[in-house]
C-alpha cells in the first residue's frame, strides 16, 4: 500500500471522475481532483492528466509558480489524434508549437481574430502545448494508447511511451436479456463520409430485415451509463466505422461493446494497437462488404458468440483499467 502517495487528477470535465477515482486508489494511492488553473494541491507526489479538453496552459502557469524542487511529477494520458500521419516531421513540429503560442495569446488578449483561430487545428495544439510543457521541464511522461502515434511523439522529441486503453468496471455487466437489436451504432457524425455511410449501411440492412439503431447525438441523444450498457447488452453487432484515414477511435467502441459481449464489425483501420486481431477478438471488412458480413454474424450465432467471447476475455483480464493505470505508475517509477 502507498496511501501516502497522493495522486493530483486535473478534473477537465469532470466525467471521469468516478473511473479514475475507483482505477487509481485501488493501486494503494488516494487520488484528489482539482481544476486547472487552482493551486497544486498539497502533497501530491503526481499530478495526472487525461485526455486534452480544455487550456493546458492554464495547468502549466500553476506548476511553474512552484519551486522546482516541490513540483510533483507530471504525467498525462493522450487519448486525442494527432496531426495528419502523412505530415513531415517539421510540420508537425513547428506547426504544433505555433498553435500552441496562438492558443496562449488567445487566452491573453482580446482579439476576435485570435479566438477565432484557437477553434482551429486542436491536433497541432495538443502537439505544440505537449512540446512546450516538456521543453519547460515540466512533463516528465507521455503516455499514448497508440503505438503509431507513440512512435511520431519520439521522433518529435517528446518523452512517450506506449499504454493501451482499459476496459473500466463501471462500462460492462451481463443483463442476461434478449439481443434484440442487428446492429447498434453509437458515435458523433463528425463528417459527411462517415454519416452517409451510417444511412447507406442501415437502409442496407433494413431491405434484409435487420434492425439497426442509431445514437448519434442527432436522431437519438448519446447514452451513457447503464442505459448504454443495455443497448450494448442487447446488440448483436456493434459497428464501427472510422471518422478519419489515421484515426485510432476503434478503441473506445472495442472496449465498451467487448465488455458486454456485442461483437464489434470494424471499416480496416491502421494497427494502432497490437492487441486488437480481426477474426480472434473483432471482425474486419472493407466498407462494401459490411453489410453481408454483418448479416453473416446476426445469422452464425455460434460463430458471432466464440469471437464476442475472445473479446471479453481480453478486456476483462488482460486489458483493464486497472492494468493501464498501474502501467503507468510503473513506468512513472511513481512507487
Amino acid at each position: 500500500m502507498h496511501t501516502d502517495h497522493v495522486v493530483a487528477v486535473i478534473d477537465w470535465e469532470g466525467g471521469s471522475r468516478g473511473w479514475m477515482k475507483e482505477h487509481i486508489e485501488e493501486h494503494g494511492c488516494r487520488c484528489v481532483f482539482f481544476h486547472p488553473g487552482d493551486p497544486v494541491p498539497e502533497q501530491a507526489r503526481m499530478i495526472f492528466s487525461l485526455g486534452f479538453f480544455h487550456d493546458f496552459h492554464q495547468l502549466l502557469e500553476s506548476l511553474e509558480a512552484l519551486p522546482p524542487r516541490k513540483r510533483p511529477l507530471f504525467i498525462h494520458w493522450n487519448t486525442e489524434g494527432i496531426p495528419d500521419l502523412r505530415f513531415p516531421l517539421w510540420v508537425m513540429k513547428w506547426g504544433g508549437m505555433v498553435r500552441s503560442m496562438i492558443g496562449k495569446a488567445a487566452k491573453r488578449y482580446r482579439s476576435g481574430v485570435l479566438r477565432l483561430f484557437d477553434r482551429r487545428f486542436h491536433r497541432f495544439r495538443y502537439i505544440g502545448d505537449y512540446l512546450h510543457a516538456y521543453q519547460k521541464g515540466l512533463l516528465k511522461h507521455l503516455f499514448d494508447c497508440s503505438t503509431i502515434y507513440v512512435e511520431k511523439e519520439k521522433r518529435l522529441g517528446l518523452p512517450a511511451a506506449y499504454v493501451p486503453w482499459g476496459t473500466c468496471r463501471s462500462d460492462y455487466d451481463d443483463l442476461k436479456v434478449e439481443r434484440d437489436i442487428d446492429v447498434f451504432w453509437m458515435g458523433k457524425p463528425r463528417n459527411r463520409r462517415r454519416n452517409e455511410l451510417v444511412q447507406t449501411i442501415r437502409t442496407r440492412l433494413e431491405r434484409y430485415g435487420k434492425k439497426m439503431v442509431v445514437v448519434d447525438g442527432v436522431e437519438h441523444p448519446y447514452v451513457f451509463g447503464r442505459q448504454r450498457i443495455e443497448y450494448l447488452n442487447r446488440s448483436k453487432v456493434t459497428l464501427n466505422l472510422k471518422p478519419y484515414w489515421d484515426d485510432y477511435n476503434f478503441i473506445w467502441k472495442f472496449h465498451l461493446a467487448a465488455g458486454n459481449r456485442s461483437l464489434v464489425i470494424s471499416e480496416p483501420f491502421l494497427p494502432h494497437n497490437p492487441e486488437y486481431v480481426a477474426g480472434q477478438n473483432y471482425v474486419c471488412a472493407e466498407v462494401d462488404q459490411l453489410v453481408e458480413t454483418i448479416c453473416y454474424y446476426c445469422e452464425h450465432e455460434e460463430e458471432r458468440r466464440a469471437i464476442a467471447e475472445n473479446a471479453y476475455q481480453l478486456v476483462t483480464t488482460s486489458m483493464t483499467m486497472s492494468r493501464s493505470v498501474e502501467k503507468i505508475f510503473t513506468l512513472s517509477e511513481l512507487f
